[in-house]
């Protein structure tokens, strides 16, 4: 990962931190799943992620640019 890459990925996490109910709740096979939209070096990348409310921990489930994000997570 690129320096610039790895700053607007740790400014993504630090917004989630922040409001872990920032990102879009997802239906069907991804229920459950969060996924916060950034952008670095001018492209779109995904932060997937699952949050509880009821216990303080966000758990990190993905990375990576918009191409094939849900199709990859759904195989895995």
């Amino acid at each position: 990962m690129h320096p610039n890459q790895k700053r607007a990925l740790d400014e993504a996490v630090r917004i989630v931190l922040v409001d872990p109910e920032v990102g879009a709740l997802k239906k069907g096979d991804l229920k459950g799943l969060r996924v916060y939209k950034y952008k670095a070096l001018g492209q779109q990348y995904l932060l997937g992620y699952h949050y509880d409310p009821a216990e303080p921990c966000i758990a990190l489930v993905a990375i990576g640019p918009h191409e094939n994000f849900y199709r990859n997570l759904k195989r895995s």
